[in-house]
């Protein structure tokens, strides 16, 4: 799944005139099946001791996401229900959380699904993180949490427990530039806005990530040309100017 979105990216071009465009990439990666439990009587239980709260963990994976993305949101779709059988049982009011930072509001489970396959499926949804998902360990493991609310009550684990990761990559960036001031007053200066990505917030004036030149071509073209090549948030971009 992947989306375009507006620009993001700040261009300062000093001495030069022209336009710029960048574009947002977005994708989504799914995680299935924490447990593989078909006859859903696997429970998770509140007992008057300790409890509530019961924080338990639901299952831990590694950061799966692309390695120049940042992840901006989690969601989980989980088909459960109750197990509440007796008039001393409760039904229970759960929450999710990713390493700490809850999924949506609380939900409680009325329907019934002890040791009889649940149809019901209730979904957490985190808030967006622009700047990237709290606590979130890129490259590490990572765990997803249940936090029982209610005393004497259970909720089963079933076989549908559907992790999704919302993530977000640098965006390409593409411009034109005129030839609008002398060649050693042009300057491009690009700004990464987001604290999520792993990449200098504000780059100094003439700093560059790598230079390139013409040394394949004949001495005279490569005498009368000049190329500065920069890359940010993982895109390349390049500028060129002949002299006249």
């Amino acid at each position: 799944m992947t989306r375009r979105l507006g620009a993001l990216l700040f261009v300062a071009m000093l001495g030069l005139g022209g336009t710029a465009v960048s574009y947002q990439q977005s994708g989504s990666t799914v995680l299935r099946s924490f447990y593989q439990d078909t006859s859903y009587c696997l429970l998770f239980t509140c007992s008057p001791t300790g409890c509530p709260p019961t924080r338990v963990a639901l299952g831990s994976f590694t950061d799966p996401i692309p390695s120049a993305a940042k992840l901006t949101s989690a969601s989980l779709t989980w088909r459960t229900g109750n197990d509440k059988q007796f008039s001393w049982q409760n039904v229970p009011t759960v929450s999710i959380d990713l390493n700490g930072v809850q999924l949506g509001s609380q939900q409680t489970v009325y329907n019934y699904a002890s040791c009889n396959p649940a149809t019901a499926d209730f979904s957490y949804f985190s808030a967006l993180y622009p700047s990237g998902f709290p606590q979130y360990v890129r490259n590490g493991q990572n765990t997803l949490y249940l936090t029982m609310l209610t005393q004497d009550s259970a909720i089963v684990a079933g076989d549908s427990m559907v992790l999704t990761l919302g993530w977000e990559l640098p965006p390409p960036f593409q411009f034109n530039i005129t030839d609008t001031a002398p060649e050693t007053d042009r300057r491009v200066i690009l700004t990464n806005l987001h604290t999520g990505y792993p990449y200098p917030r504000y780059q100094a004036a003439g700093g560059q990530d790598g230079r390139y030149s013409w040394t394949s071509l004949p001495a005279e073209t490569a005498a009368n040309s000049r190329e500065a090549s920069q890359s940010t948030c993982g895109s390349w971009i390049r500028q060129t100017a002949r002299r006249t």
